[in-house]
């Protein structure tokens, strides 16, 4: 019997990925089919997975983009192919988002469907800039108003009669192109001209700017500075807060955009603690791991094994995953469950296995049974030498090897980056094949970024490419060398303000 396809339409949130929903990521893994706008952030499409296809259907001003009808056809076409669509649209999808419209037209032809709702950028935004749309002292109540209709407009929906007497704060979605019309609106039914503005771009990402005037300058500001759409306007008093409660521009990694190559299979750890800094991690995929015989060859040992060691995470998956195709979780409590890598380690625990990390103790009896050391990535001596105190039969398994991928889009290295971060050296050798393959020369884009690297074989692969290893820790976790990161940043950051003084 044939599959029955639905559509979800979610909500990607404001722009910082940590700010997607649960149940939104929960839906985004399980598509066949990803419809984004253009305000999405590239980086929520690396939870869909690798198989799923991604289709920009976003509007831009340099180029004529899909009419809502072409949209909702694709939605129909895909969905009756039994495909699970997400329809992915920033902020909340129901909040001039037109995901109201999609809703009805899936309705009306019978397909099923559900709306994830998502972080609306009128209240995200604002509380990046340190901006609360209501405060006891500023502001009891707040209005959200698209500024995309032209405030001239003869049959204009909104009223910016009653907003401007009545809205303590108001907040204008989409409205930077008419922000001189809204200004005379605003100021023509009696709002002051001293009424306090910010105007807030891109948002609570690592990027965002903010602009802040008052509706007698706003406009002449905008054009001194080139401030450009899009942007979140916010009018009142609460404006004024942003002076004490601004916070997120004083994270350590505001305003880097981080390049992080990594295996097409991993979810990025390591990104997530870059964005949790504040800065903007830039996926870039330059392999994709793949079982090898050595898989079977690992369940074979399994009954005349006692442990199992865990050299890195994708090694902690590939196993895992392919033993609870047959077998049971609880079927492993026999086993002793070491790994002194913390990737795989937090790896383990979202299996519900805890595993033992002091591989180097004093070892007063060495065990007696087979120990299987699963690893996908080069094994360094040093890791066989430590297990081999502990575990005298120990046998090494390979799971898995990182392949290149096909060719990846040069787009994203000939944007603004500050950064390049390897996680392993595998990741430096993939990402030099790939700019090969790109037919890019490795100093247009190494020549202009810092380099970091999470290990020494990451560290000396990148500096046998003749690289410069800013930070390069002997033994790291991504938490370390992203602190790290921004140490080195910090000491520029003092240094140019010394040079400056």
């Amino acid at each position: 019997m044939k599959r029955r396809g639905r559509v979800l339409i979610v909500g990607a949130g404001p722009g910082d990925p940590g700010l997607l929903t649960v149940r939104g990521q929960k839906m985004l893994r399980e598509a066949d089919v990803v419809l984004y706008d253009r305000l999405v952030n590239p980086r929520l499409l690396t939870e869909a997975s690798p198989h799923c296809r991604k289709i920009d259907v976003g509007k831009r001003p340099d180029r004529p983009g899909m009419t809502q009808e072409q949209i909702h056809q694709m939605l129909l076409e895909h969905s009756k192919t039994g495909a699970t669509v997400v329809r992915l649209k920033g902020g909340d999808p129901f909040v001039f988002g037109r995901g109201g419209e999609e809703a009805a037209f899936l309705k009306k032809e019978g397909i099923p469907f559900e709306v994830i709702p998502g972080i609306s950028s009128s209240t995200a935004v604002p509380a990046y800039a340190g901006i609360p749309v209501t405060h006891r002292d500023a502001g009891s109540s707040y209005t959200v108003v698209t500024g995309h209709e032209h405030p001239d407009k003869k049959q204009n929906s909104v009223c910016w009669e009653h907003l401007a007497k009545g809205a303590e704060t108001l907040v204008i979605l989409m409205g930077v192109k008419h922000l001189p019309t809204i200004r005379d609106a605003l100021l023509k039914h009696g709002r002051s001209p001293d009424t306090p503005v910010a105007l807030v771009r891109w948002g609570t990402r690592a990027d965002q700017q903010t602009l802040t005037g008052t509706l007698a300058n706003i406009v002449q500001k905008v054009r001194e500075t080139g401030f450009r759409a899009p942007a979140v306007i916010v009018v009142g008093q609460v404006v004024l807060k942003r002076g004490e409660l601004a916070w997120f521009e004083d994270k350590p990694l505001f305003g880097q955009r981080i390049l992080i190559p990594r295996s097409r299979n991993e979810r990025g750890r390591l990104a997530n603690r870059v964005e949790e800094l504040g800065g903007e991690a830039v996926d870039f995929p330059v392999s994709e791991t793949v079982s090898l015989p050595g898989m079977e060859e690992a369940l074979r040992c399994l009954p005349e094994s006692e442990a199992l060691l865990y050299a890195d995470e994708p090694a902690v998956k590939l196993f895992l995953e392919r033993f609870l195709e047959t077998k049971d979780i609880r079927s492993l409590e026999r086993f002793r469950i070491f790994t002194p890598d913390r990737e795989a380690e937090e790896g383990l625990k979202r299996f519900g296995i805890r595993a033992e990390t002091e591989v180097d103790g004093p070892v007063s009896r060495p065990a007696e049974g087979t120990a299987l050391l699963l690893h996908t990535h080069p094994l360094e001596k040093r890791w066989t030498f430590r297990f081999n105190r502990r575990f005298p039969n120990l046998r090494t398994i390979r799971l898995g090897e990182h392949r290149p991928v096909a060719k990846t889009g040069a787009e994203r290295l000939e944007e603004r980056l500050d950064w390049v971060v390897f996680s392993n050296s595998h990741m430096v050798e993939a990402m030099m094949e790939g700019l090969t393959k790109l037919g890019m020369d490795r100093r247009s884009l190494f020549g202009r970024v810092r380099v970091a690297c999470m290990g020494s074989l990451a560290a000396e692969a990148a500096r046998k490419q003749g690289l410069e290893v800013e930070v390069g820790l002997s033994e790291s976790t991504p938490e370390e060398l992203v602190q790290s990161i921004a140490r080195a940043i910090t000491r520029s950051r003092t240094a140019e303000a010394m040079g400056e003084g």
